[in-house]
């Protein structure tokens, strides 16, 4: 049992490191093309990153998308805390 927990909480590090590195590389890229080229670069590069050219784009899907990622990254960063307060030698605090 000890090897699954294991296992499982590496994966589950490994998550949490992969999507905020994303979030680094989309807030990093926002601001660049906010810089570069204005509101309509940033646009232009979401629309790259969702798959706009295989179906049709609208802020509505790449918001929800984002929202997804967002709920899911806090979630294993949560997730994380609440079982790393569990861990060995911890005492239960009412």
């Amino acid at each position: 049992m000890n090897l699954f927990k294991m296992i499982f909480q590496l994966l589950r590090r490994g998550l949490v490191w992969v999507f905020i590195a994303y979030w680094v590389c989309f807030v990093g890229y926002t601001i660049m093309h906010l810089v570069k080229g204005g509101p309509r670069a940033v646009v232009i590069w979401y629309e790259h990153i969702s798959g706009a050219p295989f179906h049709a784009w609208s802020w509505g899907a790449f918001l929800a998308g984002q929202i997804g990622i967002l709920v899911i990254t806090l979630a294993l960063c949560f997730f994380g805390r609440r079982s790393s307060d569990r861990g060995i030698g911890a005492t239960n605090k009412l």
